[in-house]
């Protein structure tokens, strides 16, 4: 459904040009992710950032256009002027040069089950003979030390490198094992992103079959600092079937999906 509705949405703005241009914005590849949420739809045009100044009347035009699609109430478009970011950038291989597999597992809603659903992954996969360590990336609210039994702080090993937690087999590096509980965590996103790289690359890993990525919820700047600097196999959407929980859709279209759990 939400595939012919996409199609029809396409359809619609091949009518539609940017002053100056002979050929439709579909027919240009400016249109971009189009997302469907029952009777609302989101997407994106892309323009130059000289062109986006005077192309307010151009973007309410296109939102009227999607709306006189009939299954369609709702329409919100973003003009958008941002390069394309590399993706995969390639990071320095010291301690992670042996780690086969980084999974992501993420959702947009909070307490859907996804530090849950990382640690059940983690054990079955530990339980069918695979080296697996869980990097727990939610800076502000770390849950993977408590769901493991894991409490103490990280040792400082040689090379300045932390020496990974571990219980039932499984390693584990969390913010959780380096600042203490009662500290508060009220860091900007340039923090954030420094912490997450920090517990990814000066930790000793050793070789791993799976590094296992506990997201935080929402769509900040964890997430992006992960999809472009981390060389994922994949991500794991965790959600449950709720309406307040499909906003998870919006996390869909930044990261490509490995499966999508339906916790119950």
């Amino acid at each position: 459904m939400d595939r012919m509705i996409k199609e029809q949405i396409l359809d619609a703005l091949r009518k539609l040009h940017i002053p100056g241009n002979e050929d439709n914005i579909v027919a240009l590849g400016k249109v971009s992710d189009i997302c469907v949420l029952q009777s609302k739809v989101y997407l994106s045009i892309q323009v130059s950032r000289e062109e986006a100044e005077g192309l307010g009347s151009f973007r309410v035009e296109a939102e009227q256009i999607v709306k006189e699609i009939p299954s369609v109430k709702e329409a919100v478009v973003t003009l958008t002027s941002n390069k394309e970011i590399p993706r995969r950038k390639s990071i320095p291989k010291n301690n992670i040069s042996e780690i086969k597999s980084f999974i992501a597992v993420a959702s947009c809603k909070g307490g859907v089950g996804k530090s849950t659903t990382t640690v059940n992954l983690a054990c079955s996969l530990k339980n069918q003979g695979k080296n697996i360590a869980i990097l727990d990336a939610d800076i502000y609210g770390p849950s993977i030390p408590t769901l493991l039994k894991i409490s103490g702080k990280a040792e400082v090993i040689e090379n300045n490198c932390l020496k990974p937690m571990e219980n039932y087999g499984i390693k584990v590096m969390s913010i959780g094992s380096i600042v203490n509980n009662s500290d508060a965590m009220i860091w900007r996103g340039p923090m954030v992103q420094s912490a997450i790289m920090h517990m990814l690359k000066n930790v000793s890993w050793g070789k791993l079959d799976v590094l296992l990525i506990d997201m935080p919820p929402g769509t900040g700047d964890a997430h992006l600092t992960i999809a472009q600097k981390i060389p994922l196999s994949g991500v794991i959407i965790v959600s449950t079937p709720q309406n307040l929980a499909m906003v998870v859709f919006f996390i869909i279209h930044i990261i490509n999906r490995m499966g999508f759990i339906i916790n119950f």
